[in-house]
C-alpha cells in the first residue's frame, strides 16, 4: 500500500463530536446532491450523542440503584425473618416454662393462674418422685444411731425418722405444714379448725372469737412474743379478740404477725420456704448417706469401706444407685431455675407483672419486625417495578442509538467509500 493509498484506512469520528465535525464541513457535504443527507445527519447527530452521553448513563445508574436495592431488600428480609424467628422463639420459651398461650389477651392474669397451675402439677411430680425414696429413708434409718422407731408416736418426744421432712412428704404428700408440725410432734399446737377458721377471720378484718389464751407454739424460738390475744387450745372461755385497730387508726401489735403464721400452718409444706427448705436439707443428707454407701459396696477393699459399719439388710449396690440417682431427679427439680420463677410467679403479682412486660415485649418485637417486613417488602415491590421499567427504557434507547448509529455510519460510507467510517467512543460500549 502507497502513503496515498488509503482506501483500508476506516476513519473514526468520536460520536459526541460528529456535530461539530459536520459542521466544519459544511462547504463540502452541503453540495446539492448531498444536501438532503447532510440535513438528516446534522439534525440526528445531537440527539445521538445527547441520548448516549446522557440518558443511556442516567438509566444505567437507574437500573444499578434498583438492582442493589432489590439485594439489600432480600438481605433485609432475611434479617427480619431470623429476628421474628429468634423473638417467636424467645416467647414460646418464656410461655412454656409459666404454662402460658403465646396469644393470651391479659398476660398478667393469664400467668398467675397459669403459673399456679404449673406450679401445683411441679410439686405433685416432686411429692410423687419423693415416695420412691421411703425405702431408701427406712434404709438410712439403719444406720443412725440412735435407732428410730418407725411407728412411735409424736407425744414420745422421739423422731421416728432420721430425714422427718423428707419422710412426712414421702408418706403423706405435700399436705399443709400443720400436719406436719402434727408430724414433728410439735408442743401446744392449736386445733386444725381453729387455724383455718382464724386465719379467715384475721384475713377479712372481722373480730375473732377464740378459746382462752394460752402459749402456742408456732415453730419459733421461745424468745418470740406471743400476740396476746392468741387463741388457746384448751379452756372453754369464750375471749373475743379484736383487730380493728387503736385511737390511731393502725392495726393492733401482732396482728400481720398473727397472720403469717396462720398462714404458713395452712400452706403446703412445699410451698412454704422454711419447711421446702429442711426438706431439700434432707435431700442432700440422704444423696450424700448414698453416695458414699455406693462407693463403699463397689469398692470394698477402700479404707472407709473397711471401717464401715455392717448393712443388716444386705441391700445390693443397684438398688442404692438407684435411689441416689432418684434423689439427684428430686433436687434437681427444686433446683431448677424454672421453678423459682413459678414460685416468684404465683407469689408476688410484680413478677406477674414483670414477666407480662416481658411477654409484651416479645411480642412488641415480633409485631415490629412484621411491620418492618412489610415495608421491606413494599420497598423491593417498589424497586422491582422500577427497575423494569429502566431496563425496558434502557433498552429502547440502546436499540434507538445503535440503529442512529448504523444509519450515520451507513450514509457517511457512501461519501468516503471504500473507507469505512466508524463511530467510536463511549457509543462502543453500550
Amino acid at each position: 500500500m502507497g502513503i496515498d493509498d488509503l482506501s483500508d484506512v476506516p476513519i473514526d469520528i468520536t460520536y459526541y463530536k460528529l456535530p461539530e465535525w459536520l459542521k466544519a464541513r459544511s462547504s463540502v457535504f452541503g453540495k446539492k446532491e448531498k444536501a438532503a443527507d447532510y440535513e438528516k445527519l446534522v439534525e440526528v447527530a445531537p440527539k445521538l450523542a445527547h441520548v448516549v452521553k446522557h440518558e443511556i448513563p442516567a438509566l444505567k445508574k437507574t437500573v444499578a440503584k434498583s438492582r442493589k436495592a432489590q439485594t439489600d431488600t432480600e438481605k433485609r428480609e432475611r434479617e427480619l425473618a431470623v429476628a421474628i424467628s429468634a423473638a417467636t422463639t424467645r416467647l414460646k420459651k418464656a410461655c412454656s416454662e409459666i404454662g402460658v398461650q403465646i396469644d393470651a389477651v391479659d398476660y398478667e392474669t393469664e400467668i398467675q393462674a397459669a403459673a399456679e397451675t404449673e406450679l401445683q402439677r411441679w410439686l405433685g411430680t416432686v411429692s410423687s418422685t419423693a415416695r420412691e425414696l421411703i425405702p431408701a429413708v427406712e434404709y438410712y434409718a439403719t444406720f443412725c444411731a440412735p435407732k428410730y422407731e418407725p411407728n412411735l408416736p409424736p407425744s414420745s418426744g422421739q423422731l421416728s425418722s432420721p430425714l422427718p421432712t423428707l419422710s412426712f412428704i414421702a408418706r403423706e404428700g405435700n399436705q399443709p405444714v400443720y400436719r406436719l408440725h402434727q408430724h414433728l410432734g410439735t408442743a401446744n399446737l392449736p386445733r386444725e379448725s381453729d387455724v383455718f377458721a382464724i386465719a379467715d377471720a384475721v384475713k377479712s378484718g372481722e373480730p375473732v372469737v377464740g378459746d382462752d389464751q394460752s402459749d402456742i407454739d408456732w415453730g419459733d424460738s421461745e424468745d418470740d412474743v406471743q400476740p396476746e390475744c392468741a387463741p388457746g387450745v384448751h379452756g372453754e372461755d369464750i375471749v373475743d379478740l379484736d383487730f380493728t385497730g387503736g385511737d390511731d387508726g393502725e392495726d393492733a401489735v401482732g396482728v400481720s404477725d398473727l397472720q403469717r403464721r396462720l398462714d404458713q400452718l395452712r400452706r403446703p409444706v412445699l410451698r412454704d420456704d422454711e419447711t421446702r427448705t429442711l426438706f431439700e436439707d434432707d435431700l442432700l443428707e440422704l444423696q450424700g448417706f448414698l453416695a458414699i454407701r455406693c462407693h463403699e459396696i463397689n469398692k470394698p477393699s477402700d479404707a472407709c469401706a473397711a471401717i464401715a459399719p455392717v448393712d443388716p439388710s444386705g441391700t445390693d449396690a443397684g438398688v442404692v444407685a438407684a435411689w441416689l440417682e432418684t434423689v439427684k431427679t428430686v433436687t434437681s427439680r427444686l433446683a431448677d431455675k424454672s421453678f423459682s420463677l413459678l414460685l416468684l410467679l404465683s407469689s408476688s403479682p410484680l413478677q406477674a407483672v414483670r414477666a407480662a412486660r416481658q411477654l409484651l415485649q416479645h411480642r412488641h418485637e415480633i409485631a415490629r419486625c412484621k411491620m418492618l417486613q412489610q415495608a421491606n417488602t413494599r420497598r423491593a415491590d417498589d424497586s422491582l417495578q422500577t427497575l423494569a421499567s429502566a431496563q425496558s427504557e434502557l433498552d429502547e434507547l440502546v436499540g434507538k442509538a445503535k440503529m442512529l448509529q448504523r444509519d450515520i455510519e451507513t450514509t457517511l460510507r457512501k461519501w468516503f467509500a471504500p473507507r469505512k467510517v466508524y463511530l467510536v467512543g463511549d457509543i462502543s460500549n453500550i
